[in-house]
């Protein structure tokens, strides 16, 4: 035949698959999201056919560079698409070098992650979440777990902020929401979590201890240890209220005026100082009433001494004070005035302070009251830190203090912001922090007034953040691909990956700096580019960046996209539709000419 007959017959051949010729009869079954970059398409059999090409185009947009596959399977995950996005997906039949069926269907990439960015407690019962929009989402759905309980509430909005009420006081609630269209529900964003405020007292009594006089108490609420309270006259309620901040549960109020109406508003601070909404108590006083003392007790930490106060009752000649230990000791003191010190205090040690009016040498015990003290605990001992990788919450913990009323655990980050934690346990959870940084932790016990020396330093990080502003770039002409982004907080070094369409697709470079180069690329595809920041020890979620297209425009993508795969693909058919003879003849040359006519005609 020779080397003419060959390319003759060679050029016959590609003149006739550049024909169109389509039937029905060859369906697409499904073309589903596999994520917010990748659809699933799968297709029926077709009997005899070469192979086969996905054609995925962004619907009525024709700026847009479609995105290509061969495929010799009967499914194939197309990657590199855009998130939220609506796509014509083309299926064509090859029988050697004809297109000899074809079809289409509609298919849509599911949303984008959100990514929560505020959650504040509004009381005891209710809490604020916002997240980031997300363009092409429909709808967001919203989780909430309990972390006390288990409950779990599943919730729906079309907006990107939402007020959760209904919930249980001081309880963690796990947070994190899903974008959603009709091509189904995205990937779930990190979990939040944000605590209720603890909730206000209940019981609150006020009793009148004299004319100008009243004792207020209420029920303690659990792991409460302050009260905000507020006294408001009614008969001028412009005027300021007067506020307290009581460690008890009650409070001693003076200057009340008889025959009049107070408000009264009772609220829990929980270990960050952060107040509950109030419990509301009005209060009227009498005209007429036998006044009484109260005690209050200064402890002074240096001279292992107290000053024990009290206000005068009618009629008294002297008063007596005595401290009491919880093993039953008594220190004691006695005065004519106002007030008294007591000496000789063991440390570690809770008192009970006793004030008895005396008249006429007969104690009046009936009216005796007391107020509660405790001496210098010792510093905490055997801190700890505990942080899980994908959780940005860290639970600082110590070892229990002899007496120990409250502590006071302290963070500062490496860039300065402090953070301070009151509780009566042994641990606090710090849910406030930021990613990558560096932590500090210290605390000190306190008992009553005193503080003891604060304890030795403990440090741990959080993960590193998620890089953002993630860009990549195609250089054809070096064959390179490079991504470049902002440096994120508390990340050593970052891991970029590439998955494109062709065999052998997936890329993967590191860095220790904002940019990455993939080498060895070819132009002409879509890849789905996916970037983790790393510490020492954590890394940050992995996150989608933006879809790298290394088509420079529409045409020559298509052309590229059919590559040397295909080449060789078509050169093997060649070489069995004829025979060993012309086969040997045909060149490198004519292979690749027909691969680019048989380029154009997938393109059309």
């Amino acid at each position: 035949m020779g080397l003419l007959g060959a390319i003759s017959f060679s050029l016959t051949l590609v003149s006739l698959i550049q024909i169109p010729f389509s039937k029905a009869d060859c369906p697409i079954t499904s073309a589903v999201s596999a994520g917010p970059s990748a659809i699933l398409v799968k297709w029926e059999p077709y009997e005899k056919a070469s192979n086969y090409i996905l054609d995925l185009r962004v619907t009525n947009n024709t700026d847009v560079a479609p995105v290509l596959a061969v495929v010799d399977a009967l499914q194939k995950t197309v990657q590199g698409l855009r998130p939220g996005t609506n796509y014509t997906v083309t299926l064509k039949v090859l029988k050697f070098f004809d297109v000899v069926c074809s079809s289409k269907i509609q298919s849509c990439t599911v949303p984008d992650t959100p990514q929560i960015t505020s959650g504040v407690a509004l009381s005891s019962t209710a809490i604020s979440l916002k997240w980031t929009d997300v363009p092409s989402a429909q709808r967001f759905y919203l989780v909430i777990y309990s972390q006390r309980t288990g409950a779990k509430l599943n919730l729906t909005y079309s907006t990107h902020e939402a007020v959760v009420r209904d919930l249980q006081p001081s309880t963690n609630y796990d947070c994190f929401v899903y974008s959603a269209n009709n091509a189904g529900v995205g990937y779930a964003s990190k979990v939040r979590t944000v605590t209720t405020l603890v909730q206000p007292p209940d019981g609150i009594k006020a009793v009148q201890s004299g004319r100008n006089e009243a004792d207020l108490t209420w029920l303690p609420v659990q792991d409460v240890l302050m009260y905000r309270v507020s006294v408001q006259g009614t008969r001028n309620l412009a005027a300021a209220p007067l506020v307290y901040n009581v460690t008890g549960t009650s409070k001693h109020l003076t200057n009340i005026m008889p025959c009049s109406e107070y408000l009264i508003n009772i609220s829990s601070y929980n270990m960050f100082l952060v107040p509950s909404e109030p419990s509301v108590y009005s209060y009227t006083t009498n005209s007429d009433s036998n006044p009484v003392s109260s005690v209050t007790v200064d402890y002074s930490c240096s001279t292992d001494s107290v000053t024990v106060q009290w206000m005068p009752v009618q009629g008294a000649d002297s008063y007596k004070a005595k401290a009491v230990t919880d093993d039953g000791t008594p220190l004691s003191c006695t005065g004519s005035l106002t007030s008294c010190k007591i000496s000789g205090l063991s440390c570690g040690k809770s008192y009970e302070v006793h004030v008895t009016p005396i008249s006429a040498n007969c104690e009046n015990q009936v009216n005796s009251t007391y107020a509660t003290f405790q001496s210098v605990p010792c510093p905490p001992q055997n801190l700890s830190l505990l942080r899980s990788c994908d959780s940005e919450v860290i639970l600082f913990s110590w070892g229990l203090s002899s007496n120990a009323q409250v502590y006071k655990a302290k963070s500062i980050d490496s860039k300065g912001v402090v953070q301070e934690c009151y509780t009566e346990d042994n641990s606090c959870y710090f849910t406030q922090t930021h990613c990558g940084r560096h932590y500090y932790f210290s605390v000190y016990s306190m008992s009553g007034s005193c503080n003891s020396a604060t304890s030795n330093t403990v440090d741990i990080s959080t993960a590193p953040c998620i890089p953002q502003n993630v860009k990549t770039l195609a250089d054809c002409n070096s064959n390179a691909l490079v991504s470049k982004w902002d440096l994120a907080e508390g990340a050593l070094n970052y891991t970029v990956e590439a998955f494109g369409n062709r065999e052998n697709g997936n890329y993967t470079c590191s860095s220790f700096s904002n940019s990455c180069s993939f080498e060895d690329m070819k132009c002409g595809e879509s890849l789905t580019i996916y970037i983790t920041s790393h510490d020492e020890y954590c890394s940050s979620p992995r996150t989608l960046a933006p879809v790298a297209e290394t088509a420079k425009t529409v045409s020559k993508t298509v052309a590229k996209t059919v590559d040397n795969t295909v080449a060789k693909t078509v050169a093997k058919t060649l070489a069995k539709t004829v025979d060993n003879t012309v086969a040997k003849t045909v060149t490198k040359t004519v292979a690749m000419t027909v691969a680019k006519t048989l380029a154009k005609t997938v393109a059309k």
